[in-house]
């Protein structure tokens, strides 16, 4: 905690003292050096007891986010991350899932400040008002008027997963259902998707309240949305046909999550996707099934996980690393960026 502390003291001086951008040019100097952020939902506003993902970025914040990057580095598309040797600062943004308002909050911003952007589609779910999971497993939590409920016990024993210890998620309070929430979440995302259903089942009965198939809070976009972002310049991605988690899949599993969609994505746009983002970030285990099966049956030339870092020629094709810019101030984007500058090893 004190170091993390130091460290975004200094980051916050050398933002005001100009070091920041010093250093990010010099680092570029003679090599290129790309930032790619990664977003899901951009909001008008935030209704209270939503998750992170839920909410997403406000507006406001995304708008001036963007113009903080233009500031400091040249967009790009995130197709383009490793196409250009040439020196210097580029960043690209992407959008996982396919909200409505990637179109009509994102969309004009990104327009008006000439950014390009690419919007990762789980094809499956376009053009649908199914909930993903997750979103599920939220709206189910917010309806619970219990106090505490064992909900691990439940999804250990379905999913065939212990959990590491016994726990009982407090639901006493907003706070602490956002911490539940995401408790469980993290052990469901960890678990084989073939289970997912049944853990689903079993996080409702616990809970005493019946799953709802359909019925989304807020709209994912429809074939013509994207046909739309796609007239305006931008770039429809690929993350999977029903965004499970790819370590844990079976061959036909991975067959269909990737060439399936893929070829679903190319039928309704009249394009193949260029590009692939790993569901959930996670590529350990299983980059290289990943990346044989994009390179020799799609037409995908990159991909991208999360959890911060750089891109440089260094970096490897399928697996390359996204950016979370939090906060509200450009101080603290710098010591977002300063620290995925930390953790590129080839820098």
């Amino acid at each position: 905690m004190a170091n993390a502390v130091i460290d975004k003291f200094f980051s916050v001086l050398r933002y005001a003292t100009g070091q920041f951008h010093r250093d990010f040019n010099a680092l570029a100097k003679e090599r290129p050096v790309t930032v790619v952020l990664c977003y899901h939902r951009v909001t008008a506003d935030q209704p209270p007891g939503f998750t992170d993902i839920e909410a997403g970025v406000l507006a406001d914040v995304f708008e001036a986010q963007m113009r903080f990057m233009l500031a400091h580095f040249r967009p790009i598309r995130a197709t383009e991350a490793l196409a250009d040797n040439s020196p210097g600062l580029r960043f690209a943004v992407t959008f996982d899932d396919g909200t409505r308002d990637n179109l009509e909050i994102a969309g004009p911003i990104l327009k008006r400040l000439g950014i390009p952007a690419t919007f990762f589609v789980v094809s499956d779910f376009v053009s649908t008002d199914r909930p993903y999971w997750w979103e599920e497993l939220a709206a189910l939590m917010r309806q619970s008027d219990q106090p505490a409920v064992d909900l691990h016990a439940a999804v250990s024993e379905v999913g065939r997963c212990p959990w590491p210890s016994a726990r009982v998620a407090d639901l006493s309070s907003a706070p602490s259902r956002l911490a539940a929430t995401e408790d469980v979440a993290a052990h469901i995302r960890s678990s084989n998707p073939a289970a997912l259903n049944a853990m689903m089942d079993a996080v409702a009965g616990t809970l005493g309240i019946p799953r709802r198939p359909v019925g989304r809070a807020y709209p994912l976009m429809d074939w013509d949305d994207l046909r739309e972002l796609g007239d305006q310049g931008h770039d429809i991605g690929l993350h999977t046909a029903t965004h499970p988690n790819l370590a844990l899949a079976d061959p036909a599993c991975l067959e269909a999550e990737l060439v399936g969609a893929a070829h679903h994505i190319e039928k309704e746009l009249g394009s193949a996707p260029t590009s692939f983002a790993f569901p959930y970030g996670i590529v350990r285990d299983t980059d290289e099934k990943v990346s044989e099966i994009l390179s020799a049956q799609t037409k995908v030339t990159v991909g991208f996980g999360t959890g911060p870092g750089l891109i440089t020629e260094d970096s490897s094709q399928f697996i390359l690393p996204r950016c979370l810019l939090n906060g509200q101030r450009s101080m603290v984007w710098a010591h977002n960026l300063m620290k995925a500058k930390a953790s590129t090893s080839s820098l």
